[in-house]
């Protein structure tokens, strides 16, 4: 059953869902960027910087698995979604890999530019706040809500929609 209220015209209720989804979505991600950013910033002191980037997008790749199903579609069949979020995920974490590493030259501008020191946990920790807010909204969303989790059942949290979930995982 939906809980949107039946006389909400039916693109009323698109936005809706999507804004909910996006809300949810941003939620999960917000988790697993504290997943990241604490794994991250602990192994900066024990590898480079680029490395531990890897070890933390890894851990926040996992953590973000689990909430962005519960988002999406709760109960699909784990198989099918978890090979299409694999592939999506392999394209979120290089890109923001990536754009990690081309921001790293800013480095010493950014901590210039805030008064500290150049080796300060915050001026990492800005970078890779910058690249992952940036990918969430021009890559991780569209993605996740348009091709990961498409054909599912949307979330009961506040989302329109009443499809069943099939043998093959797939909305009937």
């Amino acid at each position: 059953p939906s809980l949107w209220p039946p006389t909400l015209r039916p693109r009323a209720r698109t936005r809706a869902m999507i804004g909910s989804q996006f809300v949810g979505s941003g939620a999960g991600s917000v988790l697993a960027f504290a997943s990241y950013l604490g794994t991250s910033s602990a192994l900066d002191h024990v590898l480079e910087p680029q490395q531990a980037n890897c070890a933390g997008l890894i851990t926040a790749a996992s953590v973000n698995f689990w909430m962005q199903r519960q988002v999406f579609a709760p109960g699909a069949a784990f198989g099918v979604i978890f090979r299409r979020y694999c592939v999506a995920e392999a394209a979120i974490v290089l890109s923001q890999h990536g754009l990690f590493l081309s921001l790293l030259p800013f480095k010493r501008r950014c901590a210039e530019w805030w008064g500290v020191e150049e080796e300060s946990p915050s001026v990492l920790a800005f970078l890779r706040t910058a690249s992952q807010a940036s990918v969430f909204v021009l890559l991780s969303f569209p993605l996740r809500r348009y091709w990961v989790f498409r054909g599912f059942p949307a979330s009961s949290a506040g989302v329109a929609g009443s499809a069943t979930v099939g043998r093959s995982g797939l909305a009937t």
